[in-house]
């Protein structure tokens, strides 16, 4: 079983101490704490760890990228039907998240399922 710091590159999720995003599957991986701090670390393209399986189009049964989503907030008949948004703070650092294949037939398509609620940042991210 993974334990959150092995979900990243370090970090702890504090703002003093961001969880560290070094490739696709770091990234992947925000949606297990959507409320943290993150810092990515480098670009990720297609060429970044981690693409094939997490952002190419042939991932997910050639659906592409999961957009990002927290814990579900709502469920019916064992069926989720509502997520929790991201909340946290992704710092950028002036790097690039690109290549990032999405075929969904859902509205809710992007690196975020989700629109981004007031307050949330993503800093420096090009």
């Amino acid at each position: 079983m993974k334990t959150p710091k092995s979900f990243f590159a370090g970090g702890t999720g504090t703002e003093e101490d961001p969880y560290l995003i070094a490739d696709w599957e770091h990234l992947y991986n925000i949606r297990e704490n959507v409320s943290a701090h993150f810092v990515l670390l480098n670009d990720l393209d297609e060429n970044s760890s981690g693409y094939a399986q997490y952002a190419a189009a042939t991932a997910n049964d050639n659906a592409g990228w999961n957009p990002i989503k927290g814990a579900c907030t709502y469920m019916d008949f064992g069926e989720c039907f509502e997520y929790a948004s991201f909340e946290g703070i992704l710092d950028g650092t002036g790097h690039t998240i690109s290549d990032l294949a999405i075929k969904r037939l859902s509205n809710r398509v992007g690196l975020f399922e989700k629109k981004l609620r007031m307050g949330v940042k993503l800093k420096t991210l090009i």
